[in-house]
């Protein structure tokens, strides 16, 4: 009998496998189970064998495992089981593990079975439960990375918020290391909510900002510089005195940027200098 065909007959029994794998996790106390609940991790255990036992009897003996895009969907619905319970590999591979052994099981028991046939079993079987591991781990990574990723860019965008704190009045406060990726972020949101709002004036406060070099500093620059060309006057606030000793020392200039202790004082500067010119141009109309 060839190794394909047993293994046939061995999960043929859906239902009895079906039912010792779980019991089998329950025993070991599966973190899976943990997650999912019995009933749940039952009902995608059992799509997963009846998808198992559909592409067992389109093989071969010399059919390679590894080369079926059949299989391949059948490891991603695994991965996505484990994944959704936002289990990690090490919680998985114990479930994936006990169904081996409960076909292992059936295997010994099985009559009338050649030992060749059953290292030929083995060996089938070692094959398809470590691409399982392999395919797993590397889904797993990968959706880490989406969720790193994602979480990073919500992190970016609440760390760099454009607020209307007055009329005409936009601030955006920093927090955070600037780099020069994030920067470019900052720039284009920035830019966004000036010509969306239409307000004349922006305070940039950088007063969560641990680090302010020469590169920060020329970021700074060409953001406020970006926001003159769509017509609004940039201040910088939260300068730290530690910061204005190291951009000192650096022989970093501002050029003719307005710079205030706090966003506070800023705020107050801008709506000094529109009274200011309200003032003025009633002066000229009189």
């Amino acid at each position: 009998m060839r190794s394909i065909e047993t293994l046939r007959i061995i999960i043929a029994d859906q239902q009895g496998i079906l039912e010792e794998w779980m019991n089998l996790l329950t025993e070991q106390g599966s973190e899976m189970q943990d997650r999912f609940g019995r009933e749940y991790l039952t009902q995608q255990s059992e799509r997963f064998l009846g998808s198992l036992i559909k592409l067992l009897e389109e093989q071969s003996d010399n059919y390679r495992v590894d080369e079926r895009e059949g299989f391949n969907r059948l490891l991603q619905e695994l991965s996505l089981l484990g994944t959704q319970a936002g289990s990690s590999p090490k919680s998985f591979m114990p479930y994936a593990l006990t169904l081996k052994e409960v076909i292992f099981h059936r295997l010994q028991t099985l009559e009338a079975t050649e030992l060749s046939v059953v290292y030929a079993v083995i060996s089938q079987l070692d094959r398809m439960f470590s691409k399982m591991s392999h395919y797993y781990y590397e889904e797993y990574i990968n959706r880490r990375e989406q969720v790193i990723k994602a979480q990073a860019l919500a992190i970016q965008e609440l760390s760099a918020p454009v607020i209307q704190v007055w009329e005409g009045i936009l601030a955006l406060p920093l927090i955070g290391t600037i780099d020069t990726q994030r920067a470019k972020g900052i720039m284009e949101n920035l830019l966004e909510e000036i010509v969306r709002t239409k307000c004349p004036h922006v305070i940039i406060d950088i007063t969560g900002v641990p680090i302010v070099d020469t590169g920060v500093a020329e970021r700074l620059i060409k953001t406020v510089e970006a926001g003159r060309l769509v017509g609004a006057e940039c201040i910088l606030t939260g300068i730290r005195p530690e910061v204005a000793q190291t951009l000192v020392m650096l022989g970093v200039s501002l050029g003719d940027i307005v710079t205030k202790a706090t966003l506070q004082a800023g705020l107050a500067h801008i709506l000094k200098t529109r009274e200011q010119g309200r003032l003025q141009v009633e002066e000229s109309v009189i």
